[in-house]
């Protein structure tokens, strides 16, 4: 993945929006770096100043852990 920072975008939008030609383009916009996301995570935790760690998880466990998270609805009032 190739981080793009919101300026960037803002930018682009604006001139996109602003400007002749682009009617029904499509505008790929990419970072000046590939960095998968233990890089990232890395970057991230050298500007905060402490570690931070990327952990990938299975789709199962993924599923699993927002279910867990997801507030179940209240049946007592139905």
């Amino acid at each position: 993945m190739s981080p793009v920072h919101e300026r960037d975008i803002a930018a682009v939008a604006a001139r996109v929006l602003t400007r002749d030609g682009h009617a029904g383009a499509v505008h790929e916009l990419t970072g000046p770096h590939s960095l998968t996301q233990s890089e990232q995570a890395r970057v991230i935790g050298e500007v905060i100043g402490r570690p931070v760690r990327w952990e990938e998880s299975s789709p199962s466990v993924r599923r699993r852990r927002e279910s867990c998270a997801t507030p179940r609805k209240d049946r007592s009032r139905s």
